[in-house]
Parts: C-alpha cells; sequence; structure tokens
C-alpha cells in the first residue's frame, strides 16, 4: 500500500495541506496594528490580540483537503474511487485558494490596509496539486496495466 509511489505523493498532499492550517498566508498592515492572516481568521499582532475576523471556511477546506487525501491512500484496492478522490481533492484545493482570495480581497479593503504581503506558505497549496495530479496519473496508470493482464487471460 505505502510502497507504490501515488501513496506517498497522497501522503505528502494530507501533511502539506495540514500543515498549512497552522501557518500564515498573509500579513496586513494598517496605519494603527499589524494583523496576520491564518486560516481561521485574521489576527492582530498587537498587545491586545484580537481575531478581527474568523475564516472557518478556509480551515475547514484544508482540513477536509488533508483528510481526504488520506484516506484516499487506503482506497489502493479500489482504483477508481481512489481516482474520483483525488480529483475531488484537487477541486477542495483550487476551491480554497478562491475562497482565500475572496477573503483576502475584502479583509484588505475592509482594514484599509497600508501595507500588504503574501506568505511563501501559499505555495503549499500548488505543491499539493501538482502531487495530486501525479497521483492521479500513477493510479490511472495501475487501473490501465490490471486491466491489460486481465485481457491477455
Amino acid at each position: 500500500m505505502i510502497q507504490r509511489i501515488q501513496s506517498i505523493f497522497l501522503l505528502i498532499v494530507a501533511a502539506l495541506m495540514i500543515t498549512l492550517i497552522f501557518m500564515p498566508l498573509a500579513s496586513f498592515n494598517t496605519a494603527n496594528a499589524s494583523f496576520e492572516f491564518m486560516s481561521y481568521g485574521v489576527v492582530s499582532l498587537g498587545e491586545p490580540s484580537f481575531t478581527a475576523v474568523t475564516t472557518w471556511s478556509l480551515t475547514t477546506l484544508l482540513s477536509l483537503s488533508g483528510i481526504l487525501a488520506f484516506i484516499s491512500i487506503f482506497f489502493y484496492k479500489k482504483r477508481p474511487l481512489q481516482i474520483r478522490c483525488c480529483q475531488f481533492n484537487f477541486l477542495l484545493i483550487l476551491a480554497f485558494y478562491l475562497v482565500f482570495f475572496i477573503y483576502w480581497w475584502t479583509i484588505q479593503n475592509d482594514l484599509a490596509a497600508q501595507s500588504i504581503a503574501l506568505e511563501a506558505s501559499l505555495t503549499m497549496p500548488i505543491a499539493a496539486l501538482i502531487l495530486d495530479y501525479l497521483a492521479m496519473k500513477k493510479i490511472k496508470q495501475d487501473d490501465d496495466l490490471v486491466k491489460s493482464m486481465d485481457r491477455i487471460r
């Protein structure tokens, strides 16, 4: 099960998406305070730390994506289902980017941010997308190989 390269790809996807929950995604600086955009909300960095905006939908998307990638590892005997799980996970990661940029755009306007910086951690879902695609491709190759072996008999 874990010897297959697609299982390793999916395990890395799960690790990337779960780790991203705890990493900053962006930072905003206003005239009065500095804010950090985490997956669960926008948190002020000042002495009385508070959450300015909650963004639990991002945390939910990241959690679902990580859990689905991990669970799909165990569907190695049901390759069509494993491919469907990978396709759905691909859509979840794209939905994360869509929701993130919607939040990012509205929050920067609401806070009247003077300077905005996207963090390097936003490249992790891109790596997860690539690994998820590679896993789908390898699962498809395994499925084709099994089907070709059935024809020979």
